[in-house]
């Protein structure tokens, strides 16, 4: 969305734009709503309120850039904030998953482990009955 706001387009065509390109249905759907509220006048931060879709820390930034006039700006320093967050989500999300393969494997070695004892000590009770 910085990348539309900083060009010469509308925040109207940015907004209709911008929303669907994102691929979630939430957003596509939030588009011709937030597009209104702008037609009437509102400031692009109404618009993004009124959607429910933004974190409210996102929408303060982007208030206080709609206000100075750095809005562009403010939009490609979330975007590179949200973006790296995801990324250390991602991290940590694949560190447990790791841990998880290593458990997983720690556990079915131990059952085999322990069905081959089993059947180590049946054998001797065969061989003693016998």
């Amino acid at each position: 969305m910085h990348l539309m706001l900083d060009s010469s387009m509308s925040i109207l065509k940015t907004i209709r734009l911008a929303f669907p390109a994102t691929s979630n249905g939430a957003f596509a759907l939030a588009g011709p709503p937030a597009e209104t509220v702008l037609r009437r006048g509102n400031p692009v931060v109404t618009a993004l309120e009124d959607t429910r879709l933004f974190p409210p820390a996102y929408l303060s930034a982007a208030a206080v850039g709609e206000q100075t006039g750095h809005l562009p700006e403010v939009m490609e320093q979330q975007a590179a904030y949200y973006g790296e967050a995801a990324e250390r989500r991602v991290a940590t999300l694949y560190t447990i998953l790791g841990y998880l393969v290593w458990i997983a494997v720690a556990v079915f070695i131990a059952f085999l482990v322990v069905r081959l004892f089993s059947n180590y000590v049946d054998q001797i009770d065969n061989a003693q009955r016998t």
